[in-house]
């Protein structure tokens, strides 16, 4: 660990938020910060660059770098946030977005990117590079993400759970790279709820609890007991499901891009079914696939049942994986989690609504007030059990839960997992749960698909 301090942040204060915060980061040094959900890990990040929210400003102390008290953002200090969907441009190509991140701080008008890609992990840095965000699995925009944040070789890396999209081996390159540049002088700075990312990769740990820091270890949470489950009748049947991807309008001549083919399950009452695999392997698009959100071949049927459209989301709900972007900017929490019983249970007086939304609210562990918050005054924890408490409260027969505990802490991560596990126990759900976490799929799934290949027992 080098001696020289880097970052050295003294009394700072965001009221009513965090108060007289203190610490260093040292050159080469790599410092974990954890905490609850909601206790202000990424606030205190974005204070560091002066890109608080509106309404919230840094009080007193000092935050300097190298010895400056202005810290550049992409020169000095890159910045990785924890929604990488949020963070690109949707209208730009990646190869426009890492080239500006370059001519932003250096000479160069046309610098090769490519390598850069490479440098990621990315086998078809060219295809990328031509490639829009929304094109992009979550996993590989989080690595376009670090290629920006780290272009400019800063000497502060801040990371806002820069590996929370990835998967294992996605993940661990990442991580190595990032050890690759902390050897080299690279202060770092991580925000993670992965306690087993912070015993692995941190020199120190801050912890960050009702407004004040401390140094501590992190939390070990407890383990859950895993699943039993015998064979019941099955609620969804899947057949020789195929998906493409086409591309926009503008790249109709080029042949359609195979991610699924011949995928065939069945899932049945009270049984979790895991899904895992690299990023871009599909996925996700098997999820929008099973909730009828885009085109795809072969079968796809609940038996027992002949639906289609609105009486489908009945049955089935989906918790996405980036909960900033599934929920909408303009509605309160108890807008966004009732508007199903709007739709399906349009009988429920306004009182009875309310007191649905309460308890799905209360089963999530949200406080009753944060019904009148609105999605950008939550944490992303917040956020993410403000989409589980959404899908829960139609009571469907299956619940496809895409990363669901990736933006939680860890103690919370694991009751999320034992109120689903309650849950399913209560009144039978199937559940298919996506997730990188092998902890996650060790402890809740029965079986798991891993793609490309078939169901394994």
């Amino acid at each position: 660990m080098a001696q020289t301090n880097l970052l050295s942040v003294q009394d700072v204060s965001i009221p009513p938020v965090l108060h007289n915060i203190s610490f260093t980061v040292a050159a080469g040094e790599f410092v974990a910060l954890v905490g609850p959900s909601g206790a202000g890990k990424s606030l205190l990040l974005r204070s560091l660059l002066n890109l608080l929210p509106a309404g919230l400003n840094r009080s007193g102390g000092t935050v300097t770098l190298a010895g400056a008290t202005k810290l550049t953002p992409g020169r000095d200090v890159g910045m990785m946030f924890q929604e990488p969907g949020l963070s690109l441009n949707p209208l730009q190509r990646i190869r426009t977005q890492l080239t500006e991140a370059i001519r932003l701080h250096q000479k160069t008008r046309h610098p090769d990117i490519l390598p850069r890609l490479a440098e990621v992990g990315f086998t078809d840095p060219d295809r990328i590079a031509a490639a829009y965000p929304h094109q992009l699995s979550g996993g590989e925009q989080q690595r376009i993400m670090f290629a920006i944040a780290t272009a400019n070789f800063p000497l502060l890396l801040l990371a806002d759970e820069p590996t929370t999209s990835l998967d294992a081996d996605s993940a661990a390159a990442i991580m190595a790279l990032i050890k690759t540049r902390q050897s080299a002088g690279m202060g770092v700075l991580l925000v993670t709820h992965d306690h087993a990312l912070v015993r692995r990769y941190a020199d120190r740990i801050l912890h960050l609890n009702n407004g004040h820091l401390t140094e501590s270890a992190p939390l070990t949470p407890p383990p859950l007991t895993p699943p039993v489950h015998a064979p019941k009748a099955a609620v969804l049947q899947v057949e020789n499901l195929g998906a493409s991807y086409q591309g926009p309008k503008l790249w109709r001549s080029r042949p359609a891009r195979k991610v699924l083919e011949n995928i065939s399950f069945t899932l049945h009452e009270g049984e979790t079914l895991g899904l895992q695999g690299p990023s871009g392997s599909g996925k996700t698009t098997l999820a929008l696939a099973l909730m009828q959100l885009i085109p795809h071949t072969g079968r796809v049927t609940l038996p027992g049942e002949t639906m289609r459209g609105r009486d489908w989301r009945r049955h089935m709900q989906m918790v996405f994986q980036n909960s900033a972007a599934s929920l909408s900017p303009r509605l309160t929490v108890a807008d966004i989690v009732g508007e199903g019983l709007l739709v399906h249970e349009a009988h429920l007086s306004p009182s009875e609504r309310a007191t649905r939304v309460a308890a799905a609210l209360a089963e999530t562990g949200l406080p009753a007030e944060t019904a009148h918050r609105y999605p950008h005054a939550l944490s992303g924890g917040e956020r993410q059990r403000t989409a589980i408490a959404r899908s829960l409260i139609l009571r469907p027969r299956i619940l496809i839960l895409d990363e669901p505990t990736s933006a939680l802490d860890a103690s919370i991560q694991w009751d999320i997992l034992r109120l689903l596990q309650q849950l399913q126990a209560r009144h039978g759900l199937a559940y298919l749960i996506i997730s990188h976490d092998s902890g996650v799929i060790n402890a809740m799934a029965h079986r798991v698909i891993t793609l490309p290949s078939t169901v394994t027992l």
